[in-house]
């Protein structure tokens, strides 16, 4: 187990149990099921979904994920929770303060759906980390990644070394300072609009990595068409003590639980419209 890791078996026994596994009808899914179809529905009870970053994005997809039956899943994230979380992540509570959010999670999701096949990496997503998290187990491939993290050069890293792989991947760009959740959108990296963040990313792809952005990148972008709030985005005072001295030299942003959980939605949509047959 990779350095960091919580300490959980890999898949739980029960994940090979007709629950889990075959499309014997069950009340949690039925509806999923019915909606998708059965060979969709089949191929997301198989499916491996790897989530990096389980902040006010992450958080959310993972519960549209869990709640439409996918069958395993590997959270990544280093942090703990914190007061500053309170207002857009979906773990977030006063008694769990300083619990790492990859084991708030892990409780969530199984406290939902007991028989599906859980991991967690206690972990940043960096290029010394990512060789243990995006090898996946032999048993149990990925199917599809969503990239929920925030810092710029990591999240580069993880977007490439992704399509080296060949792994499906759903990215989220920029959330914060946004009011409007009717303007998120999905769509090809290569096609966003009116999203700077996503812009800096394909700059930054060419310069580093030597992409084009010609043609269809096949990263499946979560972005908004908001124009951003520049108020939200400025440096200012926090009564938070956290937020006086970020260690990894990010500002704290202004960010509404609104945007960021229908950014997270939206990612678990395109996830799982990724394992459509």
């Amino acid at each position: 187990m990779p350095k960091g890791s919580l300490a959980c078996p890999p898949w739980p026994s029960r994940h090979n149990t007709p629950f889990a596994m075959t499309l014997t009808p069950h009340p949690y899914f039925e509806c999923t099921q019915k909606l998708l179809g059965d060979a969709h529905f089949e191929r997301l009870q198989q499916a491996h979904i790897l989530v990096v970053g389980l902040g006010g994005v992450g958080s959310y997809a993972i519960e549209g994920l869990v709640r439409s039956g996918v069958g395993r899943l590997t959270l990544v994230d280093f942090d703990t929770l914190s007061a500053s979380n309170i207002n857009r992540q979906l773990h977030a509570m006063p008694s769990c303060f300083a619990r790492p959010k990859v084991e708030l999670m892990l409780e969530r999701c199984r406290a939902i759906q007991p028989n599906m096949g859980l991991r967690g990496l206690r972990m940043r997503y960096q290029p010394d980390t990512s060789e243990a998290i995006l090898d996946a187990p032999k048993e149990a491939p990925y199917s599809v990644v969503l990239d929920a993290i925030d810092q710029t050069q990591n999240k580069l890293h993880l977007i490439h070394h992704c399509m080296q792989r060949k792994l499906p991947l759903v990215s989220a760009m920029g959330a914060a300072g946004r009011l409007n959740p009717a303007a998120v959108r999905v769509d090809d990296l290569a096609y966003t609009e009116m999203d700077p963040f996503a812009k800096n990313i394909r700059r930054q792809l060419r310069r580093k990595f030597g992409w084009s952005f010609t043609s269809p990148t096949h990263v499946t972008a979560v972005y908004s068409t908001e124009i951003r709030n520049p108020q939200a985005l400025a440096p200012r005072p926090s009564v938070i003590t956290e937020n006086q001295d970020n260690p990894y030299g990010q500002k704290t942003l202004g960010s509404a639980v609104f945007v960021t959980a229908v950014f997270g939605m939206h990612a678990a949509a395109a996830a799982v419209a990724k394992l459509a047959p």
